[in-house]
Parts: structure tokens; C-alpha cells; sequence
């Protein structure tokens, strides 16, 4: 057949039978690896990608720090409300007033929730509606003395005892609008601008903390402001340790990483620690071009500005 169709390529017998048999994989070993060779190869088959779940995010954003832009920023620490030190918040607001801030930080711990701890309460002490009523009346006189100032307030690790609260206690309410502090406290009307999820606040190149975001102490190694140095490894400010420290290093190319603590602006004698080396105390921050910053840590002694 071959002969017959093809005379050109097939004019001898032994020839064509040849070629039968090497296509055949007839004509021994050698003839068999070379024709395989000559055939196309099958590509592998690609294996399916493994199915993953899509994950649950524990945010309802994206977590980031809150970006706050102002030439001045008044920054007050650790009031503590209903056990404020009457005297020290009053200075501090008078300067912030006297240096014309365009921005107040509430860095944590505006309230105590007393009766929201999970320690040993004394049932004596004042009530958590009382709390809660004297923190939204604070915040609408603050909002009433500085009319065009951005307000912004951090979540502390006291305000996070009310979710703490809603979690163990009564869960069945959990998403409701009206029982998040920020309904509590109509922040909204007053136009205070509420920062949660321990995010940090950015004023510039400055990074603000209440202090209690880190899952272990910064107080430890000589005082908080070195202790946040040695955690953050970049400029911040804090409060929640009650006291006012700085510490400043230099890296190996000359810039330059300094750290501060604020005092409070509560009673340095409270009944679950009348023994402590708390201080009063607030900071000043300002800006200068889109990256710099200076802080002022005014400390308060026995009612005068230090």
C-alpha cells in the first residue's frame, strides 16, 4: 500500500516494512526510546489550588493608626472621672486655652468605670450611670470652651471594661447602637471623634499610646518612657502609668528617638493604691512642617505648673 500510494518515498520494500515496524515499536529497543523521544510529551497535569477558607477579620475597618492633623494638640492623660483631681484638670485646660490649641487628646482613662472592674468593688462607691453621666457633661463643656477644636478620644484600658462588661454580663446586647459608649456618651452631637481597637494616634512623625496596648509592662525598666523606647523603637508619648519621664537615644546614623510619659490628672491616693509615684500632669504638642513635632511634659506639683 505504502509502495503503491507513496512511489517518492516508498520505491523498495524492505524500506517500507521498516518504517511499519519502527512506528509500531517493533523493531527493537533503540528504535522504541528514539521514537518516544520524536513524540510530543503530554504536559503534567497542574494539580487544583488547595481550597482556603475566606478568613474572618476581627475589625469592622481596616486596622491603622488614626492620622491627626493640627498645628497645636493639647494632650490629656489618665482623668479618671468621677475620681479627677479637680485642680489639675483645670490647669490643664487653662494652658491649653493660653496656647490657643486647635486639637485636644483624650489619650485614655476619661472615666473610671469603677463598677465595671473585675475587682472587688466597693458597692459604696459611686455608680456607673452617675460615671457615665459626669463624662458626657464633661465633654460638652470641654466642647463648649473650645468651639472650634478637633476633640478626639482614645479608648483606655477602663473604658474597654464596659465592652468587658457587655461581653460576660450581657452578650445578648452586643451590636446594639444604642448601648456602644459612643452612643452613651452622644459623641456624635459634640462632634468628638471617638479612636478604639487600641489603634495609635499619629500627630506627624509622633506616635500616641494610652500605654496599655502592649500585653506587658513599660513601666519595668527604669520608668515608661524607656520602657515604651524599648518596645516602640520609634517616638512616642503615652499615659497610663501616671507619671512623667522622658528618655531620648540616638541611632548609629545620627537619628535622633525620644520617648515620653504623661502624668494623670486624677487623685494620686486612691483607695486600691494610696502608696504609688504617680504625678500630675499633661503634654503640649506641636507641629512644624509635615514632619516634625516638638513635646512640652508640663508636670503639676501641689497645684502649681512645673
Amino acid at each position: 500500500m505504502l509502495m503503491t500510494e507513496f512511489p517518492s518515498e516508498y520505491s523498495d520494500a524492505f524500506y517500507a516494512a521498516k518504517r511499519i515496524a519502527y512506528y509500531r515499536g517493533t523493531n527493537g529497543l533503540a528504535d522504541r526510546k528514539k521514537q518516544n523521544a520524536e513524540k510530543p510529551q503530554k504536559p503534567p497535569e497542574r494539580s487544583k489550588p488547595m481550597k482556603i477558607p475566606e478568613p474572618f477579620s476581627q475589625w469592622q475597618e481596616p486596622w491603622q493608626a488614626y492620622e491627626l492633623k493640627a498645628r497645636r494638640v493639647l494632650v490629656l492623660s489618665d482623668i479618671h472621672m468621677p475620681y479627677h483631681d479637680k485642680r489639675a484638670l483645670e490647669l490643664a485646660i487653662e494652658e491649653g486655652k493660653k496656647h490657643k490649641v486647635d486639637a485636644i487628646l483624650i489619650n485614655g482613662d476619661l472615666l473610671d468605670m469603677y463598677q465595671a472592674s473585675k475587682y472587688n468593688k466597693d458597692p459604696r462607691q459611686r455608680s456607673l450611670a452617675d460615671e457615665l453621666s459626669m463624662g458626657r457633661q464633661f465633654l460638652k463643656d470641654l466642647r463648649a470652651e473650645f468651639k472650634g477644636c478637633q476633640i478626639v478620644y482614645k479608648i483606655g484600658n477602663h473604658e474597654e471594661r464596659w465592652e468587658s462588661l457587655l461581653w460576660s454580663k450581657a452578650p445578648e446586647i452586643l451590636g446594639i447602637e444604642a448601648f456602644e459608649l459612643r452612643e452613651i456618651l452622644k459623641l456624635k452631637e459634640i462632634n468628638v471623634k471617638l479612636v478604639a481597637d487600641k489603634r495609635p494616634i499619629k500627630i506627624n512623625k509622633l506616635n500616641i499610646l494610652h500605654g496599655h496596648e502592649y500585653h506587658f509592662a513599660i513601666s519595668n525598666p527604669v520608668n515608661a518612657a524607656r520602657g515604651i523606647y524599648l518596645r516602640a523603637k520609634t517616638s512616642a508619648l503615652v499615659g497610663h502609668l501616671h507619671q512623667s519621664s522622658e528618655h531620648s537615644a540616638a541611632d548609629l546614623n545620627g537619628k535622633l528617638i525620644t520617648c515620653w510619659s504623661s502624668g494623670c490628672l486624677c487623685d494620686l491616693r486612691p483607695s486600691y493604691s494610696p502608696i504609688n509615684p504617680w504625678n500630675h500632669g499633661f503634654a503640649l504638642v506641636d507641629t512644624t512642617g509635615e514632619d516634625d513635632f516638638s513635646v512640652t511634659n508640663f508636670r503639676i506639683h501641689n497645684g502649681r505648673m512645673l
